[in-house]
């Protein structure tokens, strides 16, 4: 009977054993404590990001940032956007405009180069065989006969040479055909400014030859032909009308900048171009290289490409 008896608790045993322990029980069991798990799983994860919002709100908050500027700061920032636009396109426009007349200026020069040299190749003219127009007569070679009238002296002021500083000396020559102003050349100027040069110029007929040019007259001065005392007159520029009022001569409307006969006395370094067609280019390209160097940077600065970090750091 112990046996029997002892045989059955065992049974009993094992089969309460194996009821707890079955797939379905061990479910059960451990349902419950796996939905409690995710339940506090999910809460945890709800607290932390509730946490790093308020986190960031409050950097901001510290920080004074904020996501949507007022209405008034972006008006404000817009109007000083296209204010700075503004200006940076008038900028360039003026460095285009300055890169076209530096072009303008070249073929100017190089036309004038080439009529010069086409007047040279015709060879030397009388002033009779000049054409009427005044604009056309100049850079013809040209001679003449005549007599200097030593009465009066014009020295064209603040001329330099090699660095001196000095006057051109110009006087009247009585032709047959009139009275011409001819440029004699530089002479350097005196000690004192007050005192100008003596110069002795050849009294007798004699035969000049050198070049027409026509007197650029300079808008900004507004006086000339002041006398130091009876036959010499200091000139800021050549005005002929002027000098005719002021003097009673009938000059012709041109110059003849000389070239012969020689004088010790004054220096001839006569240039009708100063500014070779080549250095214009050289401007013109320099001038349209910052227009395009100034476009580029409006573009970087005004247009710039979003970037993505910023708004990774934002969040």
């Amino acid at each position: 009977m112990n046996k029997i008896h002892c045989h059955r608790q065992q049974n009993e045993y094992y089969d309460t054993y194996r009821c707890e322990y079955t797939p379905a029980n061990i479910f059960a069991h451990r349902l419950p404590v796996g939905v409690i798990l995710h339940h506090y799983t999910h809460r945890h994860e709800k607290v932390n990001h509730h946490e790093n919002e308020q986190t960031h709100q409050n950097y901001l908050n510290d920080h004074n940032v904020s996501l949507t500027p007022y209405p008034n700061d972006r008006a404000s920032f817009s109007a000083k956007r296209w204010a700075a636009v503004v200006v940076t396109l008038l900028a360039i426009a003026l460095m285009f405009r300055l890169g076209l007349w530096q072009l303008d200026r070249m073929h100017q020069k190089e036309a004038r180069l080439a009529s010069i040299a086409q007047k040279q190749a015709q060879g030397t003219v009388s002033l009779m065989d000049l054409p009427a127009h005044p604009v056309d007569m100049q850079d013809y070679p040209v001679s003449l006969n005549g007599r200097v009238m030593d009465s009066t002296q014009f020295f064209l002021d603040n001329q330099i040479y090699e660095g001196r500083v000095g006057y051109h000396l110009l006087a009247p020559v009585i032709t047959a055909t009139g009275t011409v102003l001819v440029n004699f050349g530089w002479v350097s100027g005196g000690q004192y400014r007050g005192a100008l040069p003596d110069v002795a110029l050849p009294r007798e007929l004699t035969t000049f030859s050198g070049t027409v040019a026509l007197p650029a007259l300079n808008p900004v001065v507004r006086e000339t032909a002041t006398g130091y005392n009876q036959n010499k007159v200091l000139l800021q520029q050549i005005d002929i009308a002027t000098l005719n009022r002021q003097t009673g001569l009938r000059l012709k409307p041109f110059i003849v900048q000389l070239e012969q006969p020689s004088d010790s006395q004054f220096e001839r370094d006569w240039r009708p171009v100063v500014m070779s067609p080549k250095k214009h280019l050289a401007y013109a390209v320099q001038w349209f290289g910052l227009a395009l160097a100034a476009c580029i940077v409006a573009l970087i600065v005004f247009f710039p490409r979003g970037n993505s970090n910023d708004k990774t750091n934002l969040h």
